[in-house]
């Protein structure tokens, strides 16, 4: 995985997001190299810290204020049921554009930004599932 990849060479990686049920998945696979810390800072600098907000938009600042001092930071961000529902899909797209943004100003330079859009689809009472699409992968490198 990326996570051991970061640890065969030393470096620390912390995964920040606002969903319980998949940071408890993050916990329960990694088991116990995740120090108990569910503050806005993990308390120590392991190989792999796990931290919980309790917004997406405060996900994402953790993760823009996190960038420099971790070498891999993986932001989790649900958005709660009733908000992208009553938001416009407009609106909802301009808002994780700016997060997106948020991040890549975030980064430092040759720093690898991926973003990832997973969502379902429900049709009447039939969901046909998760659906995933990779909607950006950029370096930021240097001004010419």
């Amino acid at each position: 995985t990326l996570f051991s990849h970061a640890k065969k060479r030393n470096k620390v990686s912390v995964i920040t997001g606002n969903a319980s049920e998949e940071l408890q998945t993050f916990q329960e696979y990694f088991g116990k190299t995740i120090p108990a810390s569910h503050g806005k800072k993990p308390r120590t600098q392991q190989w792999l810290s796990l931290c919980k907000t309790s917004s997406p938009e405060e996900t994402i600042a953790t993760t823009a204020n996190n960038c420099l001092q971790y070498d891999f930071n993986l932001a989790y961000v649900r958005l709660p049921a009733g908000e992208y529902q009553t938001v416009s899909k407009l609106n909802l797209a301009q808002q994780i554009d700016g997060w997106v943004g948020r991040l890549h100003e975030a980064l430092s330079l040759n720093g690898l930004l991926l973003v990832l859009l997973v969502g379902g689809k429900d049709i009447g009472q039939m969901s046909l599932g998760p659906r995933t699409a990779v909607a950006m992968v950029q370096t930021k490198k240097p001004p010419k």
